[in-house]
């Protein structure tokens, strides 16, 4: 009937369990990206309201934090040290970033200040990014990649949702009180955010053996060729395909000479 064809066609949703580690990277996942980018909303308008800025100076912040998660993620590819290493490196460099750019709002300080705190937090949260997306590939048995990947992005997108409303709200109300103290506020809560990550990027552990950096491909020196077993078309073995002796052809002096 209408009811069991219905069931039938119907798609089933189910929670998937990626395993402990797995289950922590995915955590984690939105946790930084919590403290990320609820800072990084802040700074454009404290830039604006508290220090004169134009949108197009204030903004200039976000370039440098782009550029250098750029080059965090092309560091993380490198693949020079552990999975871990990166996230607990990266991870480091993001908190330390995000608390020192909170300099932005203390009006004696110098702007230069901030943009470097920034452009720390940009470089570490480019080697976290690749280096969870690869962890939770590890962990997560291959039917599962889809549902993981999708579980790591859905994490990002909740965890980034509901700390920028929050933090955001939360600054509205005590700005109006408190000044400046208002977005020191915010900044202690996007810190505390990102202490916790720092706390779980060092309680991940990965099984023995699947956290070694790849070994790297042996590089041959320019114009040396190395024969193979086979003698195969192309190297450099003096034999034919079949094995025999390729035949010496006389050089143009020698062919004059016998003339």
């Amino acid at each position: 009937d209408l009811h069991r064809a219905h069931q039938k066609i119907e798609p089933r949703l189910a929670l998937v369990d990626l395993g402990g580690v797995g289950d922590a990277v995915v955590g984690l996942r939105g946790v930084i990206a919590a403290s990320y980018f609820a800072t990084e909303v802040m700074l454009p308008l404290i830039l604006q309201t508290e220090r004169g800025l134009s949108p197009t100076r204030s903004g200039t912040i976000l370039t440098v934090a782009a550029v250098t998660w750029a080059l965090g993620s092309q560091l993380r590819g490198r693949n020079l040290a552990s999975s871990l290493t990166y996230l607990r490196l990266g991870t480091t460099l993001s908190i330390v970033g995000i608390a020192a750019s909170a300099t932005v709002a203390l009006p004696g300080t110098p702007l230069a200040v901030g943009w470097f705190a920034w452009a720390l937090a940009g470089l570490g949260i480019g080697m976290v990014y690749p280096t969870l997306s690869v962890l939770v590939l590890d962990v997560a048995p291959p039917a599962e990649h889809g549902a993981a990947t999708s579980a790591l992005q859905v994490s990002d997108a909740l965890g980034m949702s509901l700390a920028i409303a929050l933090t955001g709200a939360a600054v509205h109300v005590v700005v109006d009180a408190l000044g400046i103290g208002g977005y020191l506020l915010g900044f202690g809560l996007t810190t505390l955010l990102g202490l916790v990550a720092l706390w779980l990027a060092g309680r991940t552990t990965l099984p023995d053996g699947t956290d070694q950096p790849p070994p790297q491909p042996e590089r041959q020196r320019p114009g040396r060729h190395r024969p193979n077993s086979a003698g195969a078309p192309g190297t450099l073995t003096g034999r034919h395909p079949g094995g025999g002796s390729s035949p010496t052809r006389p050089s143009t002096a020698s062919r004059s000479r016998s003339a």
